[in-house]
């Protein structure tokens, strides 16, 4: 039985349907292309849910393919974004396994990509809770970190963070802070405030006896 529309209101993706008899619905807004909805107009609920039940699979995974080739996406991640614009679980959890058997959703080389854009800003402990926010099980962030980040490679960026802190005139148990919500332990940040001193004081004496030569 058709209603009359009061309103189409559009959102991160979703659609939200609301109809004069005080009924609403959400549905993915990209189904709008093919299920033309709009104020004032009328409409059938039962079949607008119906017809969005039988194109909701092609759209998830065109939908994913098209994250997929802006950046690696984590399966949980996507799935958590795919309920939110208005498709069912069970629609999502099929096209992200079918993707996952192609091979075009990977959580390992997602959370892979993840440590390499980021490792020059962050910690062990820092990427490690951005991979498990995005939903990533314990072993696969493990072994993304294993394979791109290198400790000796992780404590210089600690140095180099110190350094720049430091010329910026921040006081040392301010650097230090900074350093431990940037994700690195405690021990490593101590140890990158105390190299960075180090190196600036060692950087400041050869200054000055460069001058004194002069």
């Amino acid at each position: 039985m058709e209603e009359a529309v009061i309103r189409v209101i559009r959102s991160h993706g979703a659609a939200r349907v609301a109809f004069e008899s005080g009924r609403s619905l959400v549905i993915p807004s990209a189904m709008l292309e093919e299920i033309p909805l709009a104020a004032g107009k009328s409409a059938d609920p039962e079949g607008i849910m119906a017809l969005a039940e039988k194109k909701a699979p092609a759209y998830c995974l065109k939908q994913v393919i098209e994250w997929q080739s802006r950046r690696d996406h984590a399966a949980a991640e996507m799935k958590r974004k795919l309920t939110m614009m208005g498709y069912p679980a069970d629609v999502a959890d099929e096209a992200l396994c079918q993707l996952e058997k192609s091979g075009i959703v990977s959580d390992l080389r997602c959370c892979e990509s993840l440590v390499r854009r980021k490792k020059r800003a962050k910690g062990r402990e820092g990427l490690m809770m951005e991979m498990r926010a995005r939903g990533v099980d314990g072993e696969t962030a493990m072994a993304a970190l294993e394979e791109e980040l290198d400790p000796e490679e992780e404590a210089r960026s600690a140095v180099r963070l110190a350094r720049g802190l430091l010329a910026r005139g921040k006081e040392p148990d301010r650097v230090f802070q900074a350093l431990r919500r940037r994700g690195y332990a405690h021990a490593d940040a101590f140890r990158a405030l105390d190299k960075a001193r180090e190196e600036a004081a060692a950087e400041e004496e050869l200054t000055f006896s460069d001058r004194r030569q002069v």
